[in-house]
């Protein structure tokens, strides 16, 4: 009997030292698969981050800088609140990689059947990654709304009057003359050049564009209003950059490429253009309040979490 109650007491003893150290290793040591930062008891590893930051070939044993350390704790975060939502969301390295091997194994098989299929015929890992984490964020937003989000009327027109001039002016109309020299060749940029250093010696630019407005293609005169705005901001950026900031009378002391040809510009009249009203703007409205206040709750969640980062 006391043979049995002894090796009772240095199997248990035996337990004891094993547990003591599990538990010393797990909060004091770096944990196994390269794990380079701790979110919340949830374990980051330098290949996720790799999918997170966008990089690759991060060394190991390498401090992380502010922003790969800001990336990967934003990130689990999220995951972490989605899936306290029931939003399935693959959480660690392994968890994802296994979920990438079934969306890719069921793409195969649409394939072979003749289904379609949306996006690429096999993910990667950085892309996959990505999608899910739009797909999540996206999810978690409609959750937060009407909840710890308040996305009412009220708070939307609030919105909208703060931030007014960026998401609702509209573009001044503005009437415009040029001196144009046709062609994109460097000749053709040479003679507009000819003609700024005229104006810039003090010639009148109502001189010039007299002298060339008989003479056909040399001139041109233009109004531009916020109908045109899509159209110019795409296609006629150096216009667009150009004009923007010029008073009336003002001419451009600058050669601007527009539609093929080199122009000096002089802004004849400018009218303002007022504001979209809300209900025009209101689905970007919406979309640009939700974001904002999204990540004023992840910050929050940020600020309550437990971080440890591995050297």
């Amino acid at each position: 009997m006391r043979m049995i109650a002894r090796r009772s007491k240095i199997f248990l003893f035996l337990v004891a030292m094993f547990l003591i150290t599990a538990c010393y290793a797990g909060e004091d040591n770096r944990p196994g698969e390269e794990a380079v930062i701790k979110v919340n008891g949830s374990l980051v590893t330098k290949k996720e981050l790799e999918w997170i930051t966008g990089q690759s070939g991060l060394e190991s044993g390498v401090e992380l800088s502010v922003k790969e350390q800001a990336l990967a704790v934003r990130t689990r975060v999220i995951q972490l609140e989605a899936v306290k939502r029931s939003i399935p969301v693959p959480i660690g390295e392994k968890s994802f990689l296994e979920a990438m091997d079934v969306e890719n194994l069921r793409r195969s098989k649409a394939l072979e059947n003749n289904e379609p299929i949306y996006g690429p015929k096999q993910y990667t890992e950085k892309p996959y990654y990505h999608s899910l984490m739009t797909k999540a964020e996206r999810a978690l937003k409609d959750k937060l709304r009407g909840k710890e989000i308040d996305s009412s009327q009220e708070k939307l027109l609030a919105y909208y009057e703060a931030h007014k001039d960026k998401l609702a002016r509209k573009m001044d109309s503005y009437w415009l003359e040029a001196l144009v020299e046709p062609g994109e060749s460097h000749d053709a940029r040479k003679r507009a050049e000819l003609l700024l250093d005229r104006l810039s010696a003090g010639e009148p630019f109502e001189k010039l564009y007299a002298e060339r407005r008989s003479l056909k293609g040399l001139t041109a005169e233009e109004q531009i209003n916020d109908a045109d705005r899509r159209n110019v901001e795409k296609y006629r950026e150096a216009l667009y950059e150009g004009i923007k900031d010029m008073k009336v009378g003002e001419v451009r002391l600058a050669v601007i490429q527009d539609q093929d040809s080199f122009k000096i510009i002089r802004c004849v009249k400018r009218q303002q253009g007022g504001y979209s009203s809300f209900e025009e703007v209101r689905d970007n409205v919406t979309e640009r309040y939700l974001e904002q206040e999204f990540d004023r709750i992840v910050k929050q969640w940020i600020d309550l979490a437990e971080i440890k980062v591995y050297h």
